[in-house]
């Protein structure tokens, strides 16, 4: 969903970069025709040829405006299209660099500015974009530009759920419009009452700052101007219909007001938008009142809007919701199987904001480093060339001072690796620390996570024993026992995962053939009916020098995987070597994985089907355990009828 209100904007953002160039003086007939020509092909994919033709030409008149327009387009679409906001922020300080009249082209700096920030936010860099909002205030100094770029603060903030953050941001946007700049108004208040409400802080503030917003909103009815250009009428009417549905002190009859607005909301630009919030605000009203059959029924209406407006309906709050409705129709099964498939998107999607805060802050840090190195190398080449101005003066003194200069070098060189020996000392110690702090953080948690999980397992098969003739109880029971069981696999994986570098290879010689009989026969008793498993190695003989465990744990995620997607297909797993390697391959019938994603599902958390079982991290444990074993795993293309898995082993490690 997100992805698609992006490019929403983007294209509102192109809309107003057309006004802005409209109002703009070229010095010459063919800068102005390449600019046309740009905009007119502005979504094409050689479009970057035609702004490198605007680019040169503007430079070769020295003409500002044609510079700025061709910056700002680059801008654009390698921020937005191509999804490379890094490169964009670099071509900024080029921009920067190239144009002196920045209060003339001062329009330009902002939009380029936002098409970056909207940039990073697509990818969830959140921290980035922060980043160069701040830039933008520092380098625009203006009232509106502060809003503007700490607004995309906020959004941010909220982004990644730091409510304090969140609150701190509204509170300087709040302080700034009313002390006399009206620029987005409007939308604040608007939003800064959406977050009074969902952080359920500040609820005495909700009321008046949707007041507020609705004065703003009629004064400037039927208005074209900067402090509405952003603002959605039928979004104030939402968040006001929100409030009255989910607050103590809320009114129905004004919920209802409120949602006869978006029922009656005749603007053809966002009719099906206020049908979706409408229907959103109807499922929460049936919630709120345990009208169970109404709310799935709404709920099913808003699923259908959603796909027919491209916006994708199973979010997190679909899943949550699905569960509590089917909670109070005392469907508990079906509650349970979308309870577990909110906490999964939900653990997902925190696992992968965290990755990708964890990358974004590291290299943010590297680049800081980068330039830090950078401004010390030209410092060093400006003393260089300094010492070469003094070598005019003459040989004598040319002589004293590359003496001082080699013995200052020399000194300050033997300082630096002093003070570069002692910083790899106490990173290295660090290192070391945080190893063992991880090291007794896992072991901690494996006792203490399988505790309570044998507690609920053995207080259910308690509870079924004495409840045993209640059919209601034995379901319940039995879904505790598997969705627990489903859990500890889940940590187990996550666990190993973690911990897969501290595990010692012990090289032995192991029977392949064994292997594969002991770990098939585990599996032949959980094969459907019709389902069959034939183990066909080439030789009943076939040694390798290798870690027996390891290597049983790959072939058992592989058999699983195979196991859970054949169903009453056949599966092989056969075992050839020769002078060089030992290969082991398990295949199926099942759907298969497209070819274009067969490195993908090695990665970690990453699923070809997102309902199926599981953490997504089994094929990405066995990857990592063929690497401690020099070996490695890949699935055969060329196999058309199924999936293919191949184990291959060195003679020799």
């Amino acid at each position: 969903m997100k992805r698609r209100i992006v490019i929403i904007i983007c294209l509102l953002m192109a809309i107003s970069t057309r006004l802005w160039s409209n109002g703009q003086q070229f010095k010459s007939a063919l800068i102005d025709s390449l600019h046309t020509d740009v905009e007119t092909h502005i979504y094409d994919k050689d479009v970057t040829r035609r702004i490198d033709k605007l680019m040169k030409a503007s430079k070769e008149a020295h003409d500002e405006t044609g510079m700025a327009m061709a910056y700002m387009q680059y801008i654009f679409v390698i921020s937005l299209w191509q999804g490379q906001p890094e490169k964009a922020q670099a071509m900024i300080k080029d921009m920067h660099r190239d144009i002196k009249d920045k209060d003339k082209q001062v329009q330009a700096f902002i939009l380029a500015y936002k098409y970056v920030i909207f940039g990073f936010q697509d990818l969830g860099r959140f921290h980035s974009a922060i980043v160069i909002a701040k830039e933008m205030v520092a380098n625009i100094k203006s009232p509106k530009v502060f809003n503007i770029a700490h607004f995309a603060i906020y959004e941010c903030y909220r982004d990644m759920r730091l409510e304090e953050m969140e609150l701190k941001e509204l509170s300087l946007l709040i302080k700034n419009i009313e002390s006399g700049n009206n620029y987005m108004a409007a939308n604040i208040y608007v939003y800064a009452a959406l977050s009074y409400i969902d952080t359920k802080k500040y609820d005495h503030l909700v009321l008046p700052c949707l007041a507020k917003a609705d004065s703003i909103s009629k004064a400037n009815k039927g208005k074209t101007n900067d402090a509405m250009r952003d603002f959605r009428e039928n979004f104030l009417w939402y968040t006001s219909a929100y409030y009255h549905i989910l607050s103590k002190n809320g009114n129905k009859d004004k919920a209802h007001y409120y949602m006869g607005l978006l029922e009656k909301d005749t603007d053809e630009d966002r009719k099906e938008d206020s049908r979706r919030l409408l229907f959103a605000l109807r499922m929460q009203e049936y919630i709120r009142s345990e009208k169970w059959k109404e709310a799935l029924a709404a709920s099913d209406s808003l699923v259908k809007i959603k796909q027919d407006m491209e916006i994708m309906p199973y979010n997190e709050s679909y899943y949550r919701d699905m569960a509590t409705i089917y909670k109070g129709l005392r469907n508990y099964p079906v509650a349970f199987d979308y309870l577990e498939k909110f906490m999964a998107l939900n653990d997902s999607n925190r696992i992968r904001q965290s990755l990708t805060n964890s990358e974004e802050m590291s290299e943010l840090f590297n680049v800081k480093q980068y330039e830090y190195e950078n401004m010390q190398l030209q410092n060093e080449m400006k003393d260089k060339q300094l010492l070469t101005a003094y070598v005019i003066i003459g040989l004598i003194l040319v002589v004293l001072v590359l003496l001082v200069v080699v013995i200052v070098s020399q000194v300050r060189a033997s300082r630096k690796l002093k003070a570069a020996n002692a910083a790899i000392n106490e990173s290295y110690q660090k290192i070391e620390r945080a190893l063992k702090v991880k090291n007794s953080f896992i072991n901690s948690i494996k006792h203490e996570i399988r505790t309570p999980l044998n507690a609920i397992v053995g207080f259910s098969q308690v509870f079924a024993s004495m409840f045993g003739d209640n059919e209601d109880c034995k379901q319940m029971t039995d879904v505790i026992t598997e969705k627990s069981n489903e859990l500890t696999k889940i940590i187990d994986d996550v666990l190993y995962a973690s911990d897969i570098q501290n595990i010692p290879v012990n090289l032995e010689p192991v029977n392949i053939c064994d292997l594969i009989v002991d770990i098939s026969a585990n599996y032949r008793g959980l094969l459907p009916k019709d389902g069959e498993m034939i183990v066909a190695p080439a030789s009943d003989d076939i040694m390798v020098n290798t870690d027996h465990t390891l290597l049983a744990k790959v072939l058992t995620l592989v058999v699983d995987n195979a196991v859970k997607v054949a169903g009453n297909s056949l599966i092989t797993i056969s075992a050839k070597q020769d002078d060089s390697h030992t290969e082991i391959t398990v295949s199926d019938c099942g759907k298969g994985i497209p070819k274009d994603k067969s490195e993908w599902v090695f990665q970690e958390f990453t699923k070809v089907d997102d309902f199926t079982q599981g953490t997504g991290l089994g094929l990405a444990i066995c990857r990592e355990v063929m690497k401690r074993l020099n070996g490695s795993i890949y699935i055969d293309t060329k196999y058309t009828i199924g999936c293919r898995m191949v184990i291959r082993l060195p003679q020799t490690v």
